[in-house]
């Protein structure tokens, strides 16, 4: 998992945690357990919030969180009422995506767990 982190690098993450690859990888490989397990947290962490603040949700667009604010106010500059006015079809349709995300989101954070607990099995005592 850690030479995969590394091998993908770090375009897409703060500068914060840039500078945890500039290490070697065999540095971070020879570290202790909790110190691998600290890098990884780090790198993933990071990962998710730069995912979150780019919009990008499992590889999906996620749906602009100021669309609302947008027409409430365009229908009260243009008609004095500032109601939103959706059609059911296209309420089912965003209640649809948003079940699914959350699913995707769980699968994504059982898998992660499920790697966790992989990194952090003791290896047995001969």
């Amino acid at each position: 998992m850690i030479q995969k982190e590394y091998e993908r690098g770090g375009t897409d993450l703060p500068e914060e945690e840039k500078r945890l690859l500039r290490q070697p990888i065999l540095t971070i490989i020879a570290s202790s357990r909790i110190m691998k397990k600290n890098w990884l947290g780090r790198i993933y962490a990071a990962r998710s919030r730069v995912r979150r603040r780019m919009g990008i949700l499992i590889g999906e667009e996620v749906e602009d969180s100021f669309k609302n604010e947008r027409t409430i106010l365009y229908n009260w500059r243009t008609s004095g009422n500032g109601k939103i006015e959706i059609d059911t079809e296209d309420k089912n349709k965003r209640k649809r995506d948003r079940q699914k995300g959350e699913l995707l989101l769980r699968v994504e954070k059982r898998r992660k767990q499920i790697l966790y607990e992989k990194l952090m099995k003791k290896p047995k005592q001969k």
